[in-house]
């Protein structure tokens, strides 16, 4: 019991001096509020234990480091440290998932001219098809739209170079670009809430 009571109080010892039993005293002791106190910040009980396990591997692997603070409080701050930084993860994978969930929902006609048609050397004849109906649709824009479309999105200049080789201005050309990929969404069917209109 001395022996526990030193552990347990305050620990003004070198860490080293931890060993397995002092460490199991500590365990037995702490382990249930620890996880009671964790559950409190996160969702489930397997998660608060698995925090509060990790925190006993830091604790054990901290032997060596002279430290005045109470266990306890060092335990409960540890828990409660590793708690936040559980719930930060857990907002950064959500905030993630919502946002990719949305892109998919929302996938913009702009992006699919973004693909790189010409990537792979043999094309499977997915990507051929949809290359040619793209291709196909291409051909029924109007002159001006289909001209900036094929300059911007097949050769890849910018709206700079393509208003001085058409001879008209950036806005212009931003214009005849939209409209082209607007026109082009609505023909493939990438927009299906356009085509009520």
């Amino acid at each position: 019991m001395h022996y526990l009571q030193n552990h347990l109080t305050f620990v003004t010892f070198i860490m080293g001096a931890l060993d397995y039993n002092g460490l199991s005293a500590i365990f037995y002791r702490y382990y249930r509020r620890l996880a009671a106190y964790a559950q409190r910040y996160v969702s489930t009980r397997d998660e608060a234990e698995d925090i509060v396990q990790e925190c006993f591997v830091k604790l054990w692997q901290m032997r060596g480091i002279y430290s005045d603070v109470p266990t306890g409080a060092l335990l409960f701050t540890m828990v409660r440290n590793a708690c936040f930084d559980s719930l930060k993860h857990a907002m950064v994978v959500s905030r993630f998932e919502t946002v990719y969930a949305q892109q998919q929902d929302s996938l913009d006609s702009e992006s699919v001219w973004d693909m790189d048609f010409f990537g792979d050397a043999a094309p499977d004849d997915l990507r051929s098809d949809l290359y040619n109906k793209v291709m196909r649709e291409v051909e029924r824009l109007p002159e001006k739209c289909r001209e900036a479309f094929r300059m911007s999105r097949l050769e890849g200049l910018t709206n700079h170079e393509i208003a001085e080789v058409m001879g008209i201005s950036d806005a212009a050309v931003h214009k005849h670009i939209d409209r082209a990929v607007r026109k082009l969404s609505l023909a493939l069917g990438l927009n299906p809430e356009e085509r009520n209109r």
